[in-house]
């Protein structure tokens, strides 16, 4: 059939009709998806941005020092700007690509873990300061959390926690059953949840696990398991004065106690609370007497001194795993591709679904020093923060 005979043909007319209407719909709706409001670039004002050169790792990193500077992960190079204006400060190459899900800052240095080194860049000038080489033979998760002190570092690795001094570079190793991940320090202790182990002879799983340790010498001090067959982790232990705070997942739906966050006190690991209500919890952080967290969906604030759920919102649009920010009252929190903005008091989506000037996908947001910082495939943006009345 040629195209005259098929264009003079009715029904395929039709067909044909419909399915560009199909197409220009389902173009509408990317679009609707994508951007919400009229303008997205717009919804927050910019201040500068930077054109980098890739990201290393999908949490790229960003270190935000006092009120002066935001270093930049970028590929195989790191990166100090200007918080004001976004000028290089300095940048420095790598040599690998950084494999931190964030920052450790000790003096005047930031440390970063690489494949195979904890390296240390003076936050002024950008040299190396530092440089420790991991031995290949204890191996290592490279995207675990480490956890630092004024004069110690302490790395995460498959089987071991390494304690490595900043001053000496003497190391110890801590043997660790089944690893180490998301370690945190508090006053002479280490805490960290155990996402790994092996099936027992009664069948339950021995895992998910948070464990204190003495940080000089190694010794259990404490550890917690939640009841029933447990949960895995995503989400780093959070610290007050007395209290650690830590959320969960599905470890392939063999829990029996789903989905809670559980508060302990920080000294003797004895529960404190854990939520009534099966909250998946990816990423959080506790900002005041609340907790914000990433379920997965959306977002949701706890009250820390109970457990109890304030809200919860579905930003509906599908399933994410990255950080959530706080600044001034808003959470900022890159999900399908997009900045999103959520009242911290309330859980109202204030701004949906926006984009960065050049439209590309929103990786991961950050706040600090009066500003958030969004990361793209392409840029990092510097906007001022949210003000009621800019929609």
């Amino acid at each position: 059939m040629n195209n005259q005979n098929m264009f003079n043909h009715p029904i395929l007319l039709l067909v044909f009709f419909w399915l560009i209407i199909g197409v220009q719909c389902s173009i509408d709706l990317f679009e609707e998806q994508h951007n919400g409001k009229e303008n997205p670039a717009e919804l927050l004002s910019l201040r500068w941005e930077y054109s980098h050169t890739g990201l290393s790792y999908m949490k790229n990193p960003i270190y935000i020092k006092d009120d002066s500077l935001v270093i930049l992960g970028e590929n195989l190079t790191l990166t100090a700007l200007v918080t004001t204006n976004g000028k290089v400060k300095w940048s420095q190459n790598t040599n690998e690509t950084l494999h931190s899900d964030y920052f450790l800052q000790s003096r005047n240095i930031v440390y970063g873990r690489t494949s195979h080194s904890l390296v240390g860049w003076n936050i002024t000038t950008g040299t190396t300061n530092w440089n420790f080489a991991i031995p290949d033979s204890i191996g290592g998760y490279p995207f675990s959390g480490d956890a630092i002190n004024q004069d110690t570092v302490y790395v995460a690795l498959a089987d071991y926690i390494l304690q490595v001094s900043l001053d000496t570079g003497m190391e110890q190793m801590y043997p660790v059953r089944g690893g180490a991940n998301t370690l945190q320090y508090r006053n002479g202790q280490l805490y960290y949840l155990n996402n790994w182990g092996e099936w027992k002879a009664d069948g339950v799983y021995d895992i998910g696990t948070i464990t204190c340790l003495a940080s000089h010498t190694g010794d259990t001090l404490w550890s917690f398991m939640p009841e029933g067959v447990p949960p895995s982790y995503t989400a780093p232990i959070l610290l007050d004065e007395t209290t650690l705070y830590f959320g969960t997942v599905s470890l392939s739906g063999k829990t029996t106690d789903l989905f809670r966050t559980y508060a302990l006190d920080a000294d003797d690991g004895s529960l404190v609370w854990k939520t009534n209500k099966e909250v998946f919890t990816y990423h959080h952080i506790l900002i005041g007497d609340t907790i914000y967290g990433n379920d997965g969906l959306g977002l949701y604030a706890l009250d820390k001194h109970t457990g109890e759920l304030l809200w919860q919102t579905d930003l509906e649009v599908g399933h994410g795993e990255r950080p959530v920010a706080y600044l001034d009252g808003y959470l900022y929190h890159a999900k399908g591709g997009a900045l999103h903005v959520v009242d911290a008091q309330t859980g109202e989506i204030v701004i949906s679904r926006m984009l960065g000037p050049d439209k590309s996908s929103v990786r991961v947001a950050s706040a600090g020093a009066g500003a958030v910082f969004v990361q793209t495939n392409q840029h990092l943006y510097c906007y001022e923060p949210y003000q009621p009345g800019e929609e």
